[in-house]
């Protein structure tokens, strides 16, 4: 079986959706089921890149920006090269588009891992091309069953699967969460990038009604 991912962008860029691209691959590609598994994903330049490792290609399109969105406007050709099922990692408004236009015949499976963050316009005029992926997907994945009231109509595509960590932790993070966390019956992890779209303003606000402690484990531009 030959697997096609899409993806915003791949590690070492830093990202929950990135790491989970790179996670469930490394995983897949161990399966001797899969003959080849390919990643697309956007480079940080606007230059091409091209890396084997074995079963796993993972190919980084150039990059052009555009209202704070890459878009890789090769992306269409890879969609159609021969494969036993595309697999498309969301919000990624270039893959919505491109699957659009270049209306691959392969069946394509889809994970909505959150809403498309930004400008209303933008997302009022890309609903339509989303709606055409979304009707032409076979399952659409959903990582949390908050996430099923936006996708309404399309309710018998969705599964629930929630996403997890690689284990073994490596040790340094292992030895921060068992020092910080040791004898604790009662808290809140939150673990990921201190941005905006994450809203832990709303879970730091919400726990002066909350009898727990929260730890937050991340960086970002909100950590200040």
């Amino acid at each position: 079986m030959r697997i096609l991912q899409i993806g915003k962008y791949y590690p070492p860029v830093r990202g929950g959706i990135e790491a989970h691209v790179q996670v469930l691959s490394s995983s897949l590609v161990k399966k001797k089921e899969i003959s080849h598994l390919t990643v697309v994903a956007s480079n940080i330049t606007p230059r091409l890149a091209n890396t084997q490792i074995g079963k796993l290609r993972i190919i980084l399109l150039p990059r052009v920006m555009f209202l704070s969105v890459p878009f890789n406007f090769s992306l269409g050709r890879y969609l159609k090269q021969p494969c036993d099922i595309i697999h498309i990692h969301l919000p990624n408004p270039t893959a919505v588009l491109a699957y659009f236009f270049a209306k691959p015949s392969t069946p394509v499976v889809v994970t909505w891992h959150a809403d498309f963050d930004g400008f209303i316009i933008r997302k009022l005029l890309l609903r339509p091309f989303l709606h055409y992926l979304f009707r032409k997907s076979k399952v659409i994945f959903v990582t949390n069953p908050v996430m099923l009231s936006s996708l309404r109509q399309f309710e018998s595509k969705i599964k629930v699967v929630p996403l997890g960590i690689a284990l073994p932790l490596k040790p340094d993070t292992k030895t921060l969460l068992y020092e910080k966390l040791r004898g604790r019956e009662n808290f809140v992890l939150f673990i990921g990038r201190l941005v905006r779209y994450k809203g832990i303003e709303y879970l730091i606000r919400s726990m002066r009604h909350v009898n727990s402690v929260l730890f937050i484990i991340g960086d970002g531009p909100l950590r200040r």
